[in-house]
């Protein structure tokens, strides 16, 4: 009785060490959550100037080749926007899907 008793208590420390500390932390200090707030808009910026860049240099890219090619280019990007867009799935598994809520 006294061994079984030593093993159940053995397993649940091990089962409470083993968790990660921020489960039982009520809230990360306040420096932590600005640090945090900061990195996601520092991110926020990044991403929006590299998706800026990315545009402006695509619109140079354009603007160098003759209006021919220019066309053919407009051309292309409709064509693939329409080709890439989502489907509507087959009917056999819109009738068998679950439905939401």
């Amino acid at each position: 009785m006294l061994i079984r008793t030593i093993i159940i208590a053995g397993m649940f420390l091990a089962l409470l060490v083993s968790f990660p500390e921020s489960l039982f932390a009520q809230r990360a200090s306040r420096q932590i959550r600005q640090a945090e707030k900061k990195k996601v808009r520092q991110e926020r910026v990044e991403r929006r100037n590299f998706e800026k860049e990315k545009k402006r240099s695509l619109n140079e890219h354009i603007s160098r080749q003759s209006p021919e090619v220019q066309e053919r280019m407009k051309q292309n990007r409709r064509d693939s926007r329409r080709m890439n867009r989502p489907t509507q799935a087959a009917f056999y598994k819109r009738w068998f899907r679950k439905k939401p809520g």
